[in-house]
Protein backbone atom coordinates (compact mmCIF):
# COMPACT_ATOMS: atom_id res chain seq x y z
CA UNK A 1 0.00 0.00 0.00
CA UNK A 2 1.12 3.52 -0.65
CA UNK A 3 0.30 6.88 -2.15
CA UNK A 4 -0.68 7.13 -5.82
CA UNK A 5 -0.63 10.26 -7.97
CA UNK A 6 -2.97 10.14 -10.95
CA UNK A 7 -2.42 12.97 -13.41
CA UNK A 8 -5.69 12.74 -15.36
CA UNK A 9 -4.67 15.42 -17.84
CA UNK A 10 -7.41 14.76 -20.42
CA UNK A 11 -10.16 14.79 -17.80
CA UNK A 12 -12.06 17.64 -16.22
CA UNK A 13 -13.00 18.11 -12.60
CA UNK A 14 -16.54 17.14 -13.57
CA UNK A 15 -15.70 14.01 -15.58
CA UNK A 16 -13.19 12.47 -13.17
CA UNK A 17 -15.65 11.82 -10.27
CA UNK A 18 -18.07 9.99 -12.56
CA UNK A 19 -15.27 7.80 -13.93
CA UNK A 20 -14.07 7.00 -10.42
CA UNK A 21 -17.61 6.16 -9.30
CA UNK A 22 -17.94 3.68 -12.17
CA UNK A 23 -14.57 2.02 -11.55
CA UNK A 24 -15.02 1.91 -7.77
CA UNK A 25 -18.63 0.75 -7.91
CA UNK A 26 -19.79 3.72 -5.85
CA UNK A 27 -17.23 3.16 -3.08
CA UNK A 28 -15.23 6.21 -2.02
CA UNK A 29 -11.82 6.74 -3.57
CA UNK A 30 -8.91 5.52 -1.44
CA UNK A 31 -7.57 8.26 0.83
CA UNK A 32 -4.06 7.80 -0.59
CA UNK A 33 -5.16 8.41 -4.18
CA UNK A 34 -4.17 11.93 -5.21
CA UNK A 35 -5.82 13.33 -8.34
CA UNK A 36 -4.83 16.23 -10.56
CA UNK A 37 -6.23 17.35 -13.90
CA UNK A 38 -3.41 19.83 -14.63
CA UNK A 39 0.38 19.67 -14.63
CA UNK A 40 2.94 21.96 -16.20
CA UNK A 41 5.04 20.63 -19.05
CA UNK A 42 8.11 18.70 -17.92
CA UNK A 43 10.34 21.45 -19.32
CA UNK A 44 8.30 24.19 -17.59
CA UNK A 45 8.50 22.89 -14.04
CA UNK A 46 6.29 19.81 -14.33
CA UNK A 47 9.15 17.40 -13.57
CA UNK A 48 10.08 19.46 -10.52
CA UNK A 49 6.45 19.50 -9.30
CA UNK A 50 6.18 15.72 -9.63
CA UNK A 51 9.53 15.42 -7.83
CA UNK A 52 8.22 17.62 -4.98
CA UNK A 53 5.09 15.47 -4.70
CA UNK A 54 7.30 12.39 -4.46
CA UNK A 55 9.40 14.07 -1.75
CA UNK A 56 6.23 14.94 0.19
CA UNK A 57 4.91 11.36 -0.18
CA UNK A 58 7.80 9.04 0.74
CA UNK A 59 5.45 6.05 0.72
CA UNK A 60 4.40 6.67 -2.87
CA UNK A 61 4.13 3.53 -5.00
CA UNK A 62 2.75 4.74 -8.33
CA UNK A 63 2.51 7.82 -10.53
CA UNK A 64 0.16 7.66 -13.52
CA UNK A 65 0.57 10.21 -16.30
CA UNK A 66 -2.51 10.22 -18.50
CA UNK A 67 -1.59 11.41 -21.13
CA UNK A 68 2.12 11.97 -21.92
CA UNK A 69 1.50 14.50 -24.70
CA UNK A 70 0.02 16.94 -22.18
CA UNK A 71 3.27 17.21 -20.18
CA UNK A 72 5.85 16.35 -22.83
CA UNK A 73 6.78 19.97 -23.42
CA UNK A 74 8.21 21.63 -26.47
CA UNK A 75 11.07 20.28 -28.52
CA UNK A 76 14.45 21.92 -28.68
CA UNK A 77 15.02 23.13 -32.24
CA UNK A 78 18.67 22.10 -32.01
CA UNK A 79 18.03 18.41 -31.34
CA UNK A 80 16.46 15.68 -33.45
CA UNK A 81 13.07 14.15 -32.82
CA UNK A 82 14.55 10.92 -31.38
CA UNK A 83 16.71 12.85 -28.91
CA UNK A 84 13.77 15.05 -27.93
CA UNK A 85 11.49 12.06 -27.33
CA UNK A 86 14.22 10.26 -25.39
CA UNK A 87 14.93 13.33 -23.23
CA UNK A 88 11.26 13.84 -22.38
CA UNK A 89 10.62 10.22 -21.40
CA UNK A 90 13.94 10.07 -19.55
CA UNK A 91 12.81 12.94 -17.33
CA UNK A 92 10.00 10.72 -16.01
CA UNK A 93 12.21 7.62 -15.81
CA UNK A 94 14.78 9.56 -13.79
CA UNK A 95 12.07 10.59 -11.31
CA UNK A 96 10.86 6.99 -11.07
CA UNK A 97 14.35 5.62 -10.54
CA UNK A 98 15.32 8.26 -7.96
CA UNK A 99 12.16 7.68 -5.89
CA UNK A 100 11.90 3.93 -6.46
CA UNK A 101 8.33 4.43 -7.66
CA UNK A 102 6.58 2.87 -10.64
CA UNK A 103 5.42 5.29 -13.34
CA UNK A 104 2.66 4.34 -15.77
CA UNK A 105 2.79 6.76 -18.69
CA UNK A 106 -0.19 6.63 -21.05
CA UNK A 107 0.55 7.66 -24.62
CA UNK A 108 -1.33 7.42 -27.87
CA UNK A 109 -0.58 5.02 -30.71
CA UNK A 110 -0.22 5.77 -34.37
CA UNK A 111 -3.16 4.73 -36.51
CA UNK A 112 -0.91 3.12 -39.11
CA UNK A 113 -0.54 -0.67 -39.04
CA UNK A 114 2.94 -2.04 -38.38
CA UNK A 115 4.51 -5.47 -38.00
CA UNK A 116 6.22 -4.67 -34.69
CA UNK A 117 3.83 -3.36 -32.05
CA UNK A 118 6.56 -1.03 -30.72
CA UNK A 119 6.23 0.88 -33.99
CA UNK A 120 2.60 1.62 -33.04
CA UNK A 121 3.77 4.02 -30.31
CA UNK A 122 3.25 7.55 -31.58
CA UNK A 123 6.54 9.41 -31.97
CA UNK A 124 10.03 8.04 -32.40
CA UNK A 125 11.75 5.01 -30.91
CA UNK A 126 13.22 7.46 -28.37
CA UNK A 127 10.10 7.02 -26.23
CA UNK A 128 10.41 3.24 -26.19
CA UNK A 129 14.18 3.47 -25.78
CA UNK A 130 13.92 5.44 -22.54
CA UNK A 131 11.10 3.40 -20.96
CA UNK A 132 11.71 0.19 -19.02
CA UNK A 133 8.65 -1.48 -20.55
CA UNK A 134 6.16 -0.87 -23.34
CA UNK A 135 2.56 -2.05 -23.23
CA UNK A 136 0.34 -1.54 -26.27
CA UNK A 137 -3.40 -2.10 -26.06
CA UNK A 138 -4.60 -3.15 -29.51
CA UNK A 139 -8.30 -3.44 -30.30
CA UNK A 140 -10.59 -2.97 -33.23
CA UNK A 141 -12.93 0.01 -32.98
CA UNK A 142 -16.34 -0.93 -31.62
CA UNK A 143 -15.25 -4.18 -29.98
CA UNK A 144 -14.89 -5.03 -26.30
CA UNK A 145 -11.98 -7.42 -26.86
CA UNK A 146 -8.34 -6.41 -27.06
CA UNK A 147 -4.82 -7.72 -26.87
CA UNK A 148 -2.32 -6.20 -24.46
CA UNK A 149 1.15 -6.59 -25.96
CA UNK A 150 4.02 -6.32 -23.47
CA UNK A 151 7.79 -6.09 -23.78
CA UNK A 152 10.58 -4.61 -21.70
CA UNK A 153 14.03 -4.77 -20.26
CA UNK A 154 13.22 -7.03 -17.33
CA UNK A 155 10.02 -8.75 -18.43
CA UNK A 156 9.20 -11.53 -20.84
CA UNK A 157 7.46 -10.44 -24.02
CA UNK A 158 3.83 -11.57 -24.01
CA UNK A 159 0.34 -11.01 -25.42
CA UNK A 160 -2.66 -11.01 -23.07
CA UNK A 161 -6.33 -11.24 -24.09
CA UNK A 162 -8.61 -8.66 -22.46
CA UNK A 163 -12.32 -7.91 -22.37
CA UNK A 164 -13.77 -4.47 -21.56
CA UNK A 165 -16.51 -4.19 -18.94
CA UNK A 166 -18.41 -1.03 -19.88
CA UNK A 167 -20.30 -0.95 -16.56
CA UNK A 168 -17.13 -0.59 -14.49
CA UNK A 169 -14.91 0.98 -17.16
CA UNK A 170 -12.24 -1.67 -16.59
CA UNK A 171 -10.42 -4.30 -18.63
CA UNK A 172 -10.59 -7.93 -17.48
CA UNK A 173 -7.79 -10.41 -18.18
CA UNK A 174 -9.11 -13.46 -20.05
CA UNK A 175 -7.80 -16.99 -19.53
CA UNK A 176 -5.90 -18.68 -22.30
CA UNK A 177 -3.79 -17.44 -25.20
CA UNK A 178 -4.48 -14.05 -26.76
CA UNK A 179 -5.22 -15.64 -30.15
Amino acid sequence: AGDVLYLALEDTGRRLPSRLAAVLGGDPAPARLHLATECAALTDGGASRIGLWLDEHPDARLVIVDVFTKIRGTTDGNEGRYESDYRAMSALKDLADEAGVAFLVVHHTRKAVSEDFIDAVSGTQGLAGAADAILVLARSRGTAQAVLKVTGRDIEEADHALDFDSHTGTWQLLDGPAA
